[in-house]
């Protein structure tokens, strides 16, 4: 079961669409694969800050130990069930490094039940070199709402 949430007027973002959309749905699938339950509950819920917007995908698994939090983002790191899920760890690392090259960020939010994952996207996205000059028309702007 997937949950949404967005309170406020629409927002607006200049970035990679795709990019983001493939950063999103890694998440989306880390979700599903490490949830609880037969029916692994999400919250997918949209925000705003002074400098931009973000994405936070919130599951109800086991979470991530503390000592663990920044091995994730490390290319080849698998946790505990990483291993049977079939997983390389290479879908955080490179979500990150997309994010990054955008101007953004993908961090782990500290606390509570589960794991929430934080896609951070800056008003304008800055993209890399080679992302821009290969489609001008890479960057785009969607309104959330």
């Amino acid at each position: 079961a997937v949950a949404r949430a967005y309170q406020g007027s629409d927002l607006a973002v200049e970035t990679d669409f795709d990019r983001v959309a493939q950063v999103v749905i890694n998440l989306v699938s880390n979700a599903v694969k490490y949830g609880c339950g037969e029916v692994p509950e999400l919250t997918i819920s949209v925000g705003e800050s002074e400098s931009g917007a973000h994405i936070d995908v919130s599951d109800h698994g086991p979470g991530i130990p503390a000592g663990e939090r920044d091995e994730i983002f490390e290319k080849f790191a698998r946790l505990g069930e990483a291993n049977l899920a079939g997983s390389a760890g290479l879908g955080l690392p490179i979500s990150r490094e997309i994010m990054r090259n955008l101007g953004g960020d993908l961090i782990l939010l500290p606390g509570g039940a589960g794991a929430t994952f934080r896609v951070i996207l800056p008003r304008r996205a800055a993209l890399s070199g080679a992302a821009a000059d290969a489609d001008p028309d890479r960057s785009r702007t969607r309104a959330a709402s």
